[in-house]
């Protein structure tokens, strides 16, 4: 009987949504153009940068509690990286201000739990798209790994759930968004610590240390390229916080170090994944009696999963692999910290 590998999400149990309402607001922010952006004094124009993704969790925190749609796993794990960034690089501009001490301890809690479900996500869907260009004689071992999977990222959803459950956004919801608030609605500030006088500065240090990985491209171990994509990712959230101020001049910037995002973060699901298989090889291959590491419900894989996981293994490998020329065009498109630094003008 020829077995017919799932493509489809396993339901999630029925949870009504029981997220708290969004918290209370004055009037909407004034809207800005790009000179009146840049006059910002650098605080207030960052703290309207964090207040926008501190609403994006609370936009998705209902759907992430009904887990229907991936997508808004995935976007409130990217407010919350997006506020941990802003974190390290306008920490200084901030103080006295906000507590970002506090707001990033539970913005960790947080962004913990939902990485582990997106990055369920992430491989349950690969797995997925193995498995449609797999041998049939595969699809069994395929079939019991993606179970397997499924039960794992059950657990996690309800993991995530507890924790949102338990308070998790309250400060975030309450003490962190009045002080973004009052904060983004200050006006007055000396030219001094202005966007369009600081923002430059803090760009091109963002994008020094990304070139600062450029010595160790030549033949990139798994650490190196990690670090490189998370300095990309620090730069690229950078230049998005400043380009209400500088119009075209971040534009093509922010595309290359996305596109460099994207490509490495491919090479890192790949490295995740080989990882995890390897693992799973040795479990299957492991002695009847010794305890089992990662398989659920007590259950070891049969050997005969040990061929066809190598199988998917290697295929991880060869597009990892197809990734790399990839990400060498892309760092070469990038621009470099003195040519944009040029281009950092705020338009008349």
């Amino acid at each position: 009987m020829t077995t017919r590998v799932t493509l489809e999400h396993a339901p999630a149990a029925a949870v009504a949504p029981v997220a708290a309402p969004p918290p209370s607001a004055g009037a909407p922010l004034p809207a800005t153009d790009p000179a009146a952006f840049a006059a910002l004094p650098l605080a207030v124009a960052v703290a309207r940068v964090m207040l926008e993704q501190l609403e994006r969790i609370f936009a998705h925190e209902p759907g992430v509690r009904a887990g229907d749609d991936p997508e808004d796993v995935h976007k409130m794990r990217v407010a919350t990286r997006r506020l941990r960034a802003a974190r390290r690089v306008f920490r200084e501009a901030m103080a006295g201000a906000v507590d970002l001490e506090r707001a990033n301890g539970d913005l960790k809690i947080l962004a913990t739990a939902l990485g582990r479900v997106r990055d369920l996500d992430v491989f349950g869907a690969a797995l997925r798209k193995h498995a449609l260009a797999a041998p049939e004689a595969d699809w069994p071992a395929l079939e019991r790994l993606i179970a397997s999977r499924e039960r794992e990222r059950g657990a996690a959803r309800e993991e995530l759930r507890a924790l949102l459950d338990s308070g998790a956004l309250s400060y975030l919801r309450t003490d962190f968004h009045h002080s973004l608030d009052s904060l983004a609605r200050r006006e007055g500030a000396g030219r001094r610590k202005s966007v369009a006088r600081c923002a430059p500065r803090l760009i091109v240090r963002a994008l020094r240390r990304l070139y600062g990985h450029q010595s160790a491209l030549l033949a990139p171990s798994v650490t190196d390229l990690h670090e490189v994509r998370i300095a990309a990712k620090r730069a690229r959230y950078t230049c998005e916080a400043f380009a209400p101020a500088f119009g075209d001049a971040v534009d093509e910037t922010i595309a290359r170090l996305k596109d460099i995002q994207d490509t490495l973060g491919e090479v890192h699901d790949a490295d995740i994944a080989v990882t995890f298989l390897l693992g799973m090889i040795q479990e299957v291959a492991a002695e009847p009696g010794l305890p089992l590491d990662r398989s659920t419900d007590g259950a070891r894989p049969p050997a005969t999963d040990a061929a066809p996981i190598a199988r998917l293994i290697s295929r991880y490998q060869d597009e990892r692999e197809a990734c790399l020329p990839t990400f060498r065009d892309q760092w070469a498109a990038c621009p470099e910290p003195k040519t944009l630094r040029r281009s950092l003008t705020v338009p008349a």
